[in-house]
C-alpha cells in the first residue's frame, strides 16, 4: 500500500477568497468530529442531522430500531415526508429562478438550464400523468429514459405521488427489461423514442415494446419525444409526454409517506444469478444522499456540481438526482461520453458552465490519461475545487494525471467507496480535513464504523497493516433494507455471512496509518467500468445457447475497465457445428443480447472440460488464478475430481483465444468507452464455401494501400452479394475510431446495392474529431436490424469490421508508400456463415491536406 501522502490543496483551505470548507484544517479535526458521531454519540448525531437536513411534514420520535440479526433496521419511523417537495419545493419557493439542473445533450452547442422553478412545474405535470393512469402510494413505476433532464422529472414526479421508481438503464437489453418489470411488478413504463449517446442513436422505444411482449401486466407507456423519429405507439397503452402533460395542471400535492416506506427498487448483479432488487427508503435514503455530496464535495449554496454518471445506476440516482438537489445546488445532466465529439468534451463541459464538483470513473480517467494531456490543455478548469473518482479503486497512476491535470495540484481529489447497497459514500477523504493517499479511499464518513475482518474466523483484525474483509459494524440510515420481494436473500448475501455485521462483499486493507484501501471483490461480482456484473447471470446467457454444456466467467484485470470478463464454456457432446471465431461471436452475440452489449466478454475459451470438485462444483478461482497468470498460486487441488482439467485451461490460455468476444471495452457507468481489438484478435477465418455471403472486391487491399485524404478523393467500398436468404433492405457504414471510441455513420446504401462511396475529406471536416497518428477506425457494416439488433436471415453480423489507419501528416513527411507496422495481409473472398462473419481488412491512409481545423 503507498505511503505518498499529498497535503490538504490550496482550494480547501480557509482564507483563499473561496468558501471555507465545511470540515478542517487538519486530519485530528476529522478524526475528532467523526468520534462525536459513532458509539454513545450514534443516535443524537442522526437525529440533529434528519431535523437540520430534511423537511419533515410529519416529525420523528424514535431514532433507529432493529438491527444487523433479522435485517430489521428502521430509521426515523415515525416521520412524513415527501422526497419530491425536500429535492424541488423548498427551493423554489425560495428562489424560482435559480437553476437546478444544467443539462448538456450529447450534441456539442446544445445546453439548456431548468430553474427549480420550471423543473417543479414539470414534476408537477408528469406526476398529474401518472395519476391519470392510476399510479399511487407504493405503486412501482419502471424508467427506461437516455440521460436527458427529463429522467430527473420522471424520478421526482413518482416520488411525489409517494410510488416507487424502478429505473433500469438505458443500455440494458429487452430481455433484462422484461425481468426486471415482471420482478417489481410495474404497471406503468416511462421511457423516449429514442436516446443519443456518443453520436449514436439508441432504440428505447424499440426495446421496450419487445420487452412488454412478455409482459401482460402492464397497462400505460409514458414516450418522451427525444429525437422526433417515428415509433410504434400501440393505441390505449403508449401516450407522448408532452401531448399528456398540456392536458393537466401544473400543480400536484405531495404524498406525504412514512420515513420507512420505499423510494425505490434499483437492480445490481448478484452471485446467484438473477439480479436482485435492492430496496431503499425514503427518510435514511435522502440523509446521506444529502450529507454525502454536503461534505463529501463540500457544496455550499451557489456551486455548480457535476457527476457524470448515468441515472440507471446508483451513482446517478445519489449524485445526480437526490444528493444535489436536497442541498439545494445546480446539477448537471450529461448525455455524452468522454469522447464525444473528442477527448476534450469532459473540460468544455467544465469551462462552458463553470462547475465546481466534478464526479466520474476511474475507467473515464484512464481513457482520458491515455489519450493525452493535449485534451485538457487550453481549457480553463480554475472554476473546479473538488474533483472525484467513483466505481472501483482508482490506480495511483490516474490519480495522479486527475489531480495534476485536471485538478493542477490545487483540487481535493476524492476517492470515494460506496455500493448500490450503501445508498451512499461510507469511506472518503473529507476536503479541507484529509490528506490524501492516491489509491486509498481513506477513512470513514460520519456515523460509519468500518471495521476489516478475518476472512475465515470473521474475528476483527485489530490495529493497522492488516489486510481482510471489509464490513460494517452498525447500521446507519441510507443503507438498502431488503431485496424485493426476498428478504431472505438480502440476509444471506450481506448480514448471514460474518453475524452481527454488513458485509460489503470487498477485501480490504488498512495501512500504518490507518488509511483503509479497498481490494476488490471476493464474491463472485465482476466490477467492469463500475458497473456491477454477476459470474452467474453472465454464465446463465452463455448456457441459452443450445450447444453448450457448461460456463465458468471469471473477473481479470484490465487497464481501462478495471476488470474485464474472461468467459470459458464447454459444448454438448451432440454439438455438431465448429468450435471456432464464428462460435466464439455467436456466443458473444448471446450474451449482449440477454444482459446487454456491456456484459460482453473480453475474451471467451472454449475448453474440453472445466475443474471441478469431486462434488461436481467449478473452481472458479483456479480458472482465475490462471488468467491472472498466477498458475504458481493455485493452492490446494486435492478436492479437484481430474487435476489433468487444470495444464488443459493453462495450454488453452496460453495459446490464445480464437477470436475476441467483445467488439468494444464496456462503457463505464461515466459513458466513457473505448473501441477496438489488440493484434493478437486478428485471426484467419476458414473457409466455409457454399454458404452465401459477402465478398469485399474494391479497393485492391493491401498492407501498403494508402489513399489521399484531399477534397474529391473518394473511397469505394465495393462487393458481391449471394446468400441463400432475402436481400436486406438497406445496408449502413459506419466507421468506430477505437482510440476515442467516437462513432460516425458514413452512409447507407439499398441492400441490392453493390458499391459503397465514401469521402473522408468531407467526414473529418465537418467536425468529427481528427485522427490521431496510426489511429485504427473499424468500418462496420448491417443491415436494416441496426448495430445493436441480432441479424435478421438474410442480415449481417452487426460488428463485422474493416480495419484502416489514418496517418497525421503534420507531425510526419507524407511517404509514397508507407508500410502499416504489424498490419496482417488481407483476408479477402469471405463468405457470410449464417449469422457470423468477419473482414480483416488493413487499409493505410495518407492524408494529403492539414487537419489543424479540426483540431480544437
Amino acid at each position: 500500500m503507498t505511503t505518498v501522502t499529498h497535503p490538504i490543496p490550496v482550494k480547501c483551505k480557509p482564507g483563499n477568497g473561496l468558501p471555507t470548507p465545511h470540515v478542517g484544517p487538519d486530519l485530528e479535526s476529522y478524526k475528532k468530529a467523526h468520534a462525536l458521531t459513532t458509539g454513545e454519540h450514534r443516535e443524537s448525531f442522526w437525529a440533529k442531522a434528519a431535523k437540520e437536513t430534511l423537511y419533515w411534514h410529519r416529525p420523528f420520535s424514535t431514532v433507529v430500531t432493529g438491527g444487523f440479526e433479522y435485517g430489521d433496521t428502521a430509521w426515523f419511523q415515525e416521520g412524513g415526508l415527501n422526497a419530491s417537495y425536500n429535492c424541488v419545493d423548498r427551493w423554489a419557493i425560495q428562489n424560482p429562478e435559480k437553476t437546478a439542473i444544467i443539462y448538456e445533450a450529447d450534441e456539442p452547442g446544445n445546453h439548456q438550464e431548468i430553474s427549480y422553478g420550471e423543473l417543479l412545474r414539470e414534476v408537477c405535470k408528469v406526476a398529474n400523468v401518472l395519476k391519470s393512469m392510476g399510479v399511487k402510494k407504493g405503486d412501482v413505476v419502471s424508467i427506461y429514459l437516455p440521460m436527458t433532464w427529463h429522467a430527473v422529472v420522471a424520478f421526482l414526479a413518482v416520488a411525489r405521488l409517494g410510488a416507487v421508481h424502478s429505473v433500469i438503464f438505458a443500455g440494458f437489453s429487452a430481455e433484462s427489461l422484461r425481468d426486471r418489470v415482471v420482478d417489481c411488478k410495474s404497471r406503468v413504463i416511462i421511457t423516449s423514442d429514442e436516446g443519443k449517446r456518443g453520436g449514436k442513436t439508441i432504440a428505447t422505444k424499440n426495446i421496450v415494446d419487445a420487452a412488454l411482449k412478455e409482459c401482460p401486466d402492464v397497462t400505460n407507456v409514458l414516450v418522451l419525444q427525444r429525437t422526433g423519429n417515428p415509433v410504434n405507439m400501440q393505441q390505449g397503452r403508449d401516450f407522448w409526454w408532452h401531448e399528456e402533460s398540456a392536458k393537466v395542471v401544473p400543480y400536484c400535492t405531495p404524498e406525504i409517506v412514512n420515513s420507512e416506506d420505499p423510494l425505490f427498487i434499483l437492480y445490481t448483479s448478484g452471485s446467484t444469478g438473477k439480479p436482485k432488487g435492492v430496496v431503499h427508503t425514503t427518510g435514511g435514503y435522502l440523509l446521506g444522499a444529502a450529507l454525502t455530496v454536503k461534505y463529501i464535495f463540500d457544496v455550499h449554496e451557489n456551486d455548480r456540481y457535476a457527476c457524470m454518471a448515468d441515472v440507471g445506476w446508483i451513482t446517478g440516482h445519489t449524485y445526480i438526482v437526490y444528493g444535489p438537489l436536497l442541498n439545494g445546488v445546480s446539477t448537471t445532466v450529461f448525455e455524452s461520453t468522454p469522447v464525444y465529439p473528442n477527448a476534450s468534451r469532459y473540460w468544455d463541459v467544465v469551462q462552458k458552465h463553470k462547475l465546481t464538483q466534478f464526479y466520474t470513473a476511474p475507467t473515464a480517467i484512464r481513457l482520458l490519461r491515455r489519450l493525452g494531456r493535449e485534451h485538457v490543455q487550453g481549457y480553463d478548469l480554475s472554476s473546479l475545487r473538488v474533483i472525484g473518482s467513483v466505481g472501483e479503486p482508482i490506480n495511483p497512476e490516474a490519480w495522479d494525471w486527475y489531480n495534476e491535470e485536471v485538478g493542477k495540484k490545487e483540487c481535493a481529489v476524492v476517492d470515494t467507496y460506496w455500493q448500490t447497497e450503501t445508498g451512499s459514500i461510507i469511506i472518503s477523504p473529507l476536503p479541507g480535513a484529509i490528506p490524501c493517499k492516491p489509491g486509498a479511499a481513506t477513512f470513514p464518513f460520519w456515523g460509519v464504523e468500518p471495521i476489516i475482518l478475518d476472512a475465515v474466523s470473521g474475528e476483527p483484525l485489530e490495529g493497522n497493516d492488516v489486510e481482510g474483509v471489509l464490513a460494517v459494524k452498525h447500521p446507519w440510515p441510507s443503507m438498502a433494507r431488503t431485496v424485493y420481494g426476498d428478504h431472505e436473500r438480502f440476509l444471506d448475501t450481506y448480514l448471514k455471512p460474518y453475524p452481527g455485521y454488513y458485509f460489503t462483499g470487498d477485501g480490504a486493507g488498512r495501512d500504518h496509518e490507518g488509511y483503509i484501501f479497498i481490494k476488490g471483490r471476493v464474491d463472485d461480482v465482476i466490477n467492469v467500468s463500475g458497473h456491477r456484473l454477476s459470474t452467474a447471470e453472465i454464465e446463465s446467457a452463455l448456457i441459452l445457447h443450445s450447444g453448450v454444456a457448461e460456463a465458468a466467467v471469471v473477473g481479470v484485470q484490465d487497464e481501462l475497465t478495471g476488470q474485464a470478463i474472461s468467459a470459458w464454456v464447454t459444448m454438448k457432446p451432440e454439438f455438431k457445428g465448429s468450435v471456432d471465431e464464428n462460435l466464439v461471436k455467436e456466443l458473444t452475440l448471446q450474451v449482449r443480447k440477454v444482459i446487454g452489449p456491456f456484459a460482453a466478454p473480453k475474451a471467451l475459451y472454449v475448453v474440453g472440460d472445466l475443474p471441478k470438485t469431486r462434488s461436481g462444483k467449478i473452481m472458479r478461482r483456479v480458472i482465475r488464478k490462471i488468467v491472472a497468470s498466477e498458475s504458481d498460486q493455485l493452492g490446494d487441488l486435492s478436492t479437484l475430481a481430474d487435476p489433468s482439467v487444470v495444464e488443459d485451461i493453462k495450454a488453452k490460455f496460453a495459446e490464445g483465444q480464437l477470436n475476441s468476444g467483445s467488439d468494444s471495452n464496456t462503457a463505464s457507468d461515466t459513458g466513457s468507452s473505448s473501441s477496438g481489438s489488440s493484434s493478437s484478435q486478428t485471426t484467419s477465418v476458414p473457409s466455409t464455401a457454399g454458404v452465401g455471403g459477402l465478398t469485399f472486391t474494391e479497393p485492391p487491399q493491401t498492407k501498403t494501400s494508402y489513399y489521399k485524404v484531399a477534397e474529391g478523393n473518394e473511397i469505394t467500398f465495393g462487393w458481391s452479394l449471394t446468400s441463400i436468404y432475402n436481400t436486406p433492405e438497406s445496408l449502413t457504414f459506419d466507421a468506430v475510431n477505437t482510440d476515442s471510441g467516437n462513432t460516425y455513420t458514413m452512409g447507407s446504401v439499398a441492400g441490392g446495392d453493390t458499391t459503397f462511396k465514401w469521402d473522408p475529406y468531407k467526414h473529418f471536416t465537418d467536425g468529427n474529431d481528427p485522427p490521431l497518428v496510426y489511429s485504427t477506425y473499424q468500418v462496420r457494416v448491417y443491415d436494416d436490424n441496426g448495430p445493436s439488433a441480432a441479424a435478421k436471415p438474410g442480415g449481417f453480423m452487426p460488428n463485422s469490421n474493416l480495419r484502416f489507419a489514418l496517418y497525421k501528416p503534420e507531425k510526419y513527411t507524407p511517404l509514397d508508400e508507407w508500410v502499416c507496422p504489424n498490419c496482417s495481409s488481407a483476408v479477402r473472398n469471405i463468405p457470410i456463415a449464417s449469422l457470423a462473419w468477419l473482414v480483416t481488412i488493413t487499409l493505410m491512409l495518407l492524408s494529403g491536406y492539414s487537419l489543424a481545423r479540426s483540431h480544437r
